[in-house]
């Protein structure tokens, strides 16, 4: 089963604001599903990819 985030979740885990993350969105670094056209979904497997780039570019 797929475990979808909000936007929120996703800030809070990643140490940024929200409109940070709908702005990965909008760009494409962050895929996702939309819900309608407030409702942002994002798979926790993208976000964990994301993470491990972060991390690598960092070093």
């Amino acid at each position: 089963m797929t475990k979808y985030m909000t936007p929120k979740e996703v800030a809070n885990e990643m140490e940024v604001s929200p409109g940070t993350v709908v702005r990965w969105v909008r760009d494409g670094l962050i895929p996702a599903k939309r819900f309608g056209p407030r409702i942002i979904k994002i798979e926790r497997a993208d976000v964990e990819k994301l993470m491990n780039l972060e991390r690598v570019e960092v070093k």
